[in-house]
């Protein structure tokens, strides 16, 4: 059975493609160049929902909080400081929604897209690589192998509520923009 820290980091990968996509789109974007109409909106939409919904509700749902009840309950310590970039990524999504939006009203508004894109993708790479380095390896030592299978069955809930939201078409929609951007 998978652990909740195999999901997780399998969860990682497809948000670190979605990164790179991220950075090519405002690469584009900072010389001039316009994107596919659907590009912005398939790769907004992946981001909002996959990562700042389905991802962070296993992470603050389940894992942070099985972590807090082992002693990592510290503000200032490994789980509070995780909790703070995702309160910090969230708030650098939100300038790339603002500016995504003034994009696609205005059309001129492509460099205000790619430094907030910029800075969100440096932000959660960060993040990545704190969960990959520091959270992982302390619930793999203080979780339970029976409490990481527990959180990964309690994942699948939160998985297909996303289903159920339409998870599957906003994965197909991200996979085509990421292929265009790669062309």
């Amino acid at each position: 059975m998978n652990s909740a820290v195999t999901i997780l980091r399998a969860e990682h990968d497809l948000i670190l493609r979605a990164l790179e996509a991220t950075d090519e789109a405002a690469w584009r974007l900072e010389r001039g160049h316009m994107l596919p109409p659907e590009t912005l909106p398939a790769l907004m939409q992946f981001l909002s929902f996959f990562v700042h919904r389905s991802h962070r509700d296993k992470e603050e749902e389940l894992l942070l909080p099985a972590m807090q009840e082992k002693g990592f309950a510290d503000p200032e310590g490994c789980v509070g400081v995780l909790l703070s970039d995702h309160a910090e990524g969230a708030h650098c999504f939100q300038e790339m929604v603002t500016a995504g939006e003034a994009y696609r009203l205005r059309g001129h508004e492509g460099i205000r897209w790619a430094k907030a894109a910029r800075r969100y993708a440096d932000v959660m790479r960060r993040h990545i690589c704190r969960e990959e380095q520091v959270l992982f390896g302390n619930a793999q030592k203080i979780l339970e192998p029976a409490e990481t299978e527990a959180l990964a069955r309690e994942f699948e809930h939160i998985d297909a509520r996303a289903h159920r939201a339409g998870l599957t078409e906003i994965l197909d929609r991200f996979e085509r923009a990421a292929w265009e951007l790669r062309k």
